[in-house]
């Protein structure tokens, strides 16, 4: 079972509760990157073009083969060592050591190792593109889950008040100062604020189960964050300039770098491809040596007896000669070794003249490799300008939006504070102080959203100035 399906089951599986870790949002960001699929698969693009790299940089290093060989021969062959037929079995082997290095090629090697650099930049690159995303996501989810508790802590507190309120209503009905009409009103309040309350824990939980599977965190583990204070920054949307802010981002977006390496890399390759009409010249050497166990040599003669070979002229006697018995061995392995050494060195030249035109379809494939990364580029920066604009746009409706509330609110509760001293004073039904108290409390809701929206947009827009989104600000 590998180490995802096992975290998966993790998941489905209920099991023992552990103890409780508290996550900041580095923390929370952190994880979340080291478990990734994506960020994962954008780190293996990264280990890949760096061996891609090592590969450009080492072709131009000779390279060096030794390759050896044996063979066995029956029947009536040709001795290929010995160049003489042979009936019996031979045993022969070759030995061989060769090497080469390009002198010349067009520059295509030097073009290659350039190409997979700022190729191996790229994906670098990109690996900082997925890891921004994560932390993107993270921040969001992190934030909604603060801002949910911060909802439930207002629900749970104006739940209190009403029940307080309730309590005291009661205890006016009981004396005769109070109708059954308040109280049931008040009671039907009641019942709405524990449904507002119950709503605010699901949020809660739900944010922290989004950024659970963000982390990938096991069901198993307890899990939840840390509470800073969420505060709005002082900065209003005017002190921000979407062009200047483009101008930085331009300069520090890793999808802007990334992009670039890839037209720089591209470049390179169309020289690549433009280095095959040129001709190349190749240094080479080698050195071989073969044995045969059919290589004899003489170790002994023998008179075997004698046979004739003719007459002679006018007294046809027969002449005869000695008939030689030869002791034969095979000449040893390391004889054989040192006697057959050959070494050989030269230049080979090459130009391709006409090779049915691939070499010129190569070079349109790869200027229209360049013209796409070109256009990839161009296109990266419209979508970074088009997401400032967007994201300036967002951070000052958000602003204004918290702006708003933010007198709301304190409007709200400067008369909440007045139909209090009005309750206490009898001059008003408990049922007129709790309209009040909801109207305050959906104010008070409403202003802690738009703070927390105000909080993340403004975020995104540091975010894109060159900050780091590891810490609530």
């Amino acid at each position: 079972m590998n180490a995802r399906r096992f975290a998966v089951l993790l998941f489905l599986v209920p099991a023992p509760v552990l103890a409780q870790q508290v996550y900041t949002l580095r923390a929370c960001i952190e994880r979340a990157a080291k478990v990734s699929p994506d960020v994962v698969q954008a780190a293996i693009g990264v280990e890949q073009s760096k061996l891609g790299l090592q590969q450009a940089r080492w072709s131009q290093t000779p390279d060096l083969t030794l390759s050896s060989g044996q063979f066995v021969q029956n029947g009536r062959t040709i001795d290929r060592f010995t160049n003489t037929f042979a009936q019996t079995q031979i045993f022969n082997n070759n030995f061989n050591l060769q090497s080469g290095v390009a002198i010349y090629n067009g520059s295509r090697a030097r073009n290659s190792i350039q190409q997979a650099r700022f190729a191996w930049t790229a994906s670098e690159q990109e690996l900082a593109v997925t890891q921004n995303n994560i932390a993107l996501q993270v921040a969001n989810f992190f934030l909604q889950a603060l801002q949910a508790k911060e909802l439930l802590q207002t629900a749970t507190e104006n739940r209190k008040s009403l029940q307080t309120q309730l309590d005291r209503a009661e205890k006016l009905r009981s004396g005769g100062a109070l109708s059954d009409a308040g109280v049931l009103s008040l009671r039907a309040q009641l019942a709405n604020e524990e449904l507002n309350v119950v709503n605010a824990a699901n949020q809660v939980e739900q944010a922290l189960t989004s950024l659970r599977v963000l982390m990938q965190v096991p069901l198993n583990e307890s899990f939840d964050i840390s509470n800073p204070k969420i505060l709005p920054d002082t900065r209003r949307p005017d002190d921000y300039s979407p062009d200047s802010l483009f101008l930085v981002a331009a300069s520090l977006r890793p999808e802007i770098k990334a992009a670039e390496a890839r037209v720089q890399s591209a470049s390179y390759g169309m020289r690549v491809s433009k280095g095959a009409l040129l001709p190349s010249l190749s240094f080479g050497a080698n050195l071989s040596t073969v044995y045969s166990g059919n290589a004899k040599t003489i170790t002994g003669t023998s008179i075997a007896g004698t046979r004739p070979i003719g007459f002679v002229t006018g007294t046809n006697e027969i002449v005869e000669t000695f008939d030689l018995a030869y002791t034969m061995k095979t000449i040893p392995f390391s004889r054989q070794f040192q006697d057959n050494f050959g070494q050989s060195a030269g230049l080979q030249f090459s130009w391709a003249l006409f090779n049915r035109q691939a070499t010129r379809i190569d070079i349109s494939r790869s200027r229209l490799d360049l013209m796409a990364a070109e256009n990839q580029l161009e296109a990266a920066r419209f979508r970074l300008y088009s997401d400032i604009i967007t994201a300036w746009t967002a951070y000052k409706q958000a602003w204004l939006r918290y702006d708003a509330s933010r007198l709301l609110s304190a409007s709200q509760e400067e008369n909440l504070r007045n139909a209090e001293i009005q309750m206490q004073a009898g001059m008003s039904q408990p049922t007129e102080l709790q309209v009040v108290r909801s109207a305050a409390f959906a104010a008070r809701s409403s202003l802690i959203q738009a703070r927390y929206e105000t909080v993340f947009r403004r975020m995104i827009l540091d975010f894109y100035a060159g900050a780091g989104i590891n810490d609530i600000p």
